[in-house]
């Protein structure tokens, strides 16, 4: 075989090597992009059954609370849990469907308090300074697809000035 027969077949099989290596690469990312998005989604609904725990103790316990300063703490540390939630949700740190169901229980309850004159007043007395309940009022001002819904609960708690 001539020197040039030679390099022509070791250029080919190089080629081809590359080749082989490119398919390999793209199909790991393709591989990696799909376990990035299952371990976001499972990631997601964990966090989702934590707040849903988080909320769902935090609710027998302001329901459970006779004494009413008792109540109105238990009230604040449910509201600290919404405020913590808002953030998960305005720093996008939840998805998929997981995002969707936190939505509607966030904006739903939060819509029962300002519906509410008693939890309402509550709400509003906690707010003593603009950044209390921050990451609240961003997730009332972003439900901007529920304009109604979302501008009453911000004029009612406390938020926004009629």
């Amino acid at each position: 075989m001539s020197t040039e027969a030679l390099k022509a077949l070791t250029d080919m099989a190089a080629l081809l090597i590359s080749g082989a290596s490119l398919v390999a690469a793209i199909v790991a990312l393709v591989v990696a992009r799909d376990a990035i998005r299952k371990s976001d989604r499972n990631t997601s609904a964990a966090m989702l059954v934590t707040l849903y725990e988080a909320f769902r103790q935090g609710w027998a316990r302001f329901q459970a609370e006779t004494d009413p300063e008792r109540s109105r703490y238990e009230m604040a540390e449910l509201m600290n849990t919404f405020e913590i939630a808002c953030a998960i949700h305005h720093e996008q740190s939840i998805h998929g469907v997981s995002r969707e169901i936190l939505e509607e229980y966030l904006r739903d309850t939060l819509r029962k308090f300002a519906d509410d004159e008693d939890a309402a007043g509550c709400i509003r007395a906690m707010r003593d300074g603009p950044s209390t309940f921050k990451y609240l009022a961003l997730f009332l001002h972003g439900q901007r697809r529920y304009a109604r819904i979302a501008r009453e609960p911000l004029i009612t708690l406390g938020f926004i000035a009629t």
